[in-house]
């Protein structure tokens, strides 16, 4: 096990923590800045800018300077725009703060998958499994953080102070490091160019929309179930934030034990399986959701469903296209900033007028993510391309 993959790890903690530390805050966010969801929707608009920026970015980015050095960045960016997250309490420098933390994330995901994948080529499943462990720990962990800081310190300031510390402590560690020179590519036709690739390539114009329908389940469900449950079921503030921690829990329980099986089962089986069970689980959730017992039940029930199901894509994207990664993870990850653009604004604009819509949204998109993962199944590797891990 190399240093560097164990910082990759931390990454994976911070962007864990900064995933949910967000949705679990809405509702004491509402008191403490003093504005309405439909208002604090903007802080996911703003952060999704920022993200959509550096995703599209950071693989270009990494294909020159190397995996290793994104993550460095990303880790670095996370203390300068956590910091005020922490500390302040005006809405203007919240929003300034979240474009930043938006680009520190895109910068933390992609450079610790890139990395990860890059040290254990050519199957990097269970490593990339393995990796997104540890986003779970990060995600469960800051609705944990927020619902103890409402209850006994008033607001939930205190989970963006530990992000800011352990992005210094992994910033510092990396910078202590001598970083590897980028890896080759694939071979490449003269001539040929990413949108070229992208669009010979069926299995990828597949991956790609089935990525974004996951992220925008994903993204939606841990956005605004915290207060969906607080105004719907009437749960404390502190309880609610805590629902997003749920389905975490799935996630990892999930991650923790199907490691083995990547070696064994067939990828794209495992999408399909997974999505309809978060289908079903997302469903209980939306329309039994004013019994909150129901509520949790479905979030971790959605988070065994999907769990599996981002370092799956990013292991298929290898598969099918070793040593593009550049162009296959560009595409992946395209998916998933256009979704985080996209899901968290509507469902705030909605969300005050009907709240029940917002979480309607998130078992659609995951039909889709089955009906893509069907289709997926059956696009044709290209020749001598693996798709099994």
């Amino acid at each position: 096990m190399q240093p560097a993959e164990r910082i990759a790890w931390l990454g994976n903690v911070e962007i864990g923590l900064l995933a949910t530390a967000y949705g679990a805050s809405l509702p004491a966010l509402v008191l403490a800045l003093g504005h309405g969801y439909a208002t604090l929707s903007l802080l996911f608009v703003v952060f999704a800018a920022g993200n959509t920026v550096s995703y599209f970015a950071a693989n270009p980015l990494i294909d020159r300077l190397g995996a290793q050095r994104a993550l460095h960045l990303g880790l670095a960016l996370f203390v300068v725009s956590a910091l005020p997250l922490g500390m302040v309490h005006g809405f203007t420098w919240w929003v300034l703060a979240t474009l930043f933390a938006g680009v520190a994330f895109s910068l933390a995901d992609v450079g610790a998958a890139r990395l990860v994948g890059g040290l254990h080529r050519p199957h990097p499943a269970q490593a990339l499994n393995r990796l997104n462990i540890f986003f779970s720990v990060g995600a469960i962990s800051a609705p944990v953080i927020v619902g103890l800081s409402v209850r006994f310190l008033g607001g939930p300031q205190p989970v963006f102070l530990v992000i800011a510390l352990l992005g210094a402590i992994g910033a510092v560690q990396l910078a202590r490091m001598p970083a590897p020179a980028p890896e080759p590519s694939g071979h490449r036709e003269p001539g040929d160019s990413f949108l070229r690739y992208f669009g010979r390539t069926r299995w990828l114009r597949v991956l790609t929309p089935l990525v974004f329908f996951y992220i925008a389940a994903e993204v939606g469900f841990g956005s605004w179930i915290a207060a969906y449950e607080h105004l719907r079921a009437g749960v404390s503030t502190a309880l609610a934030a805590l629902y997003p921690a749920a389905y975490q829990v799935g996630m990892t329980v999930v991650r923790l034990f199907v490691g083995r099986s990547l070696g064994v089962w067939r990828l794209e089986r495992m999408l399909v399986l997974g999505g309809l069970l978060a289908t079903a689980a997302t469903l209980l959730a939306a329309l039994l959701g004013s019994n909150p017992w129901y509520a949790l039940a479905g979030a971790v029930l959605a988070g065994v469903g999907f769990g599996p199901a981002f370092p799956v894509a990013l292991a298929i994207a290898s598969l099918r296209g070793p040593g593009r990664e550049g162009w296959t993870y560009g595409a992946v990850f395209s998916a998933l900033a256009l979704a985080v653009l996209i899901a968290p604004w509507v469902e705030g604009q909605v969300f005050g007028k009907v709240p029940l819509f917002a979480l309607l949204a998130t078992p659609l998109a995951a039909a889709l993510v089955v009906a893509c993962a069907v289709l997926l199944e059956r696009a044709v590797a290209e020749p001598g391309q693996s798709q099994r891990a």
